[in-house]
């Protein structure tokens, strides 16, 4: 009967731990997805840039995103630039404005836009690279209906968004050209080195799995749709 009892008890105390992990695993998740959204900063006609304000919905389910299009002489080829993790279309580390103005002297028209919970686009919660495909596919439609083929469109990213555009060029092979900059190998991998901040220590990598099931009700999946280089 002790040995019953000791067993029930050893198997509840584990259950607990599972569960206390799981829930732990929430609330970084939690964190990693809610937004801070930066305001969106500068302006096109600041640098002489002829522009237009355009909006357009994500590809799928449809969330409404907004940005600048910079059209150039001709406009009869684009690059869509996508930022990072925190930053809105006009990015000051990427000088994003002074990048679109140097694109338009070479001929090339350029879209800057928000990606969701991210400058003037809607929703509050980040997916960390998953969802954020549909809004990059969404940025493709839009310039291809305007005109411009989807062969003479290029993507210009930057970090998150650097691994965002290597994830939709393998689901788009007509892009024409991809710049990835400082993109991440593998979110899993990151996720494994994320400092909590709560007691001053670096999660084990197997606690990665509590993160990624943990998360799947702020993502609507477990962030398997940010692996670039699989």
């Amino acid at each position: 009967m002790m040995v019953v009892l000791l067993l029930i008890s050893v198997a509840a105390l584990a259950a607990l731990i599972v569960l206390a992990m799981f829930a732990y695993g929430a609330w970084v998740a939690h964190n990693l997805t809610l937004q801070e959204r930066m305001p969106v900063s500068g302006h096109p006609m600041q640098l002489g840039l002829p522009w237009e304000d355009v909006a357009f919905p994500s590809r799928g389910d449809a969330v409404p995103l907004v940005g600048w299009y910079l059209p150039a002489p001709g406009d009869s080829r684009s690059v869509i630039v996508i930022q990072g993790t925190d930053q809105h279309r006009n990015d000051p580390a990427t000088r994003a404005l002074e990048l679109g103005r140097d694109l338009v002297d070479r001929r090339f028209s350029v879209l800057l836009f928000d990606l969701r919970a991210r400058g003037e686009s809607v929703v509050n919660r980040s997916r960390e690279g998953d969802r954020e495909q549909s809004d990059l596919l969404g940025a493709l439609d839009y310039v291809e209906a305007r005109g411009i083929r989807v062969e003479r469109i290029g993507l210009l990213g930057f970090s998150l968004g650097a691994g965002v555009a290597i994830l939709v060029a393998a689901q788009e092979p007509r892009i024409a050209d991809i710049v990835s900059d400082s993109g991440f190998m593998d979110y899993v991998s990151d996720i494994r080195l994320i400092h909590t901040n709560a007691w001053g220590f670096y999660l084990r990598s197997w606690f990665s799995f509590f993160i990624l099931w943990g998360g799947a009700p702020f993502t609507g999946r477990t962030f398997g749709g940010c692996v670039p280089w699989k």
